[in-house]
């Protein structure tokens, strides 16, 4: 749904977004494509890495971290031509090792499942989300989710 709803819909209102591609599964139904990751990448979107295997790397050896973490960003900076610079962590799952583990790989940046508002004290390696499912409020549900990351930023 990213290539096939999310883009064009950000296009018709000059929106950019970030993609995160789990390298394992390129290629496979339903799974992104090559060329839609390119055709992605040349529509605004930034590609980032969401590690081979999709593995919780809050509970994997610091090997096994660097292994995840490196493999995935050489695979899509090879397809897309560009540097890799940010990771989403699989089911939000990270530690101090794996944050090591994607400093150590070049990564800039990681999106933790934690759910806020980002400000320039933020940890680059711990970034908030705000997670937006499938609605069943619409535009209602859409606000209040908004809402709930400012409350809860004014609590941090």
């Amino acid at each position: 749904d990213n290539y096939l709803a999310a883009m064009p819909i950000m296009k018709k209102y000059g929106m950019r977004g970030s993609v995160f591609i789990m390298t394992c599964e390129i290629d496979h139904e339903p799974y992104l494509t090559k060329q839609e990751i390119k055709a992605l990448q040349e529509n605004g979107f930034e590609i980032g890495s969401h590690t081979v295997n999709h593995v919780a790397l809050g509970l994997s050896t610091p090997e096994e971290q660097r292994s995840e973490s490196l493999i995935s960003k050489q695979v899509l900076e090879k397809e897309i031509k560009q540097p890799v610079e940010v990771m989403a962590y699989p089911y939000g799952s990270y530690s101090e090792s794996a944050i090591a583990a994607l400093k150590a790989s070049g990564y800039r940046g990681a999106c933790t499942g934690e759910t806020g508002l980002n400000t320039d004290k933020t940890d680059p390696y711990r970034l908030k989300r705000i997670n937006i499912p499938r609605p069943r409020l619409g535009m209602t549900e859409f606000k209040l989710r908004l809402l709930r990351a400012e409350i809860y930023a004014k609590f941090e």
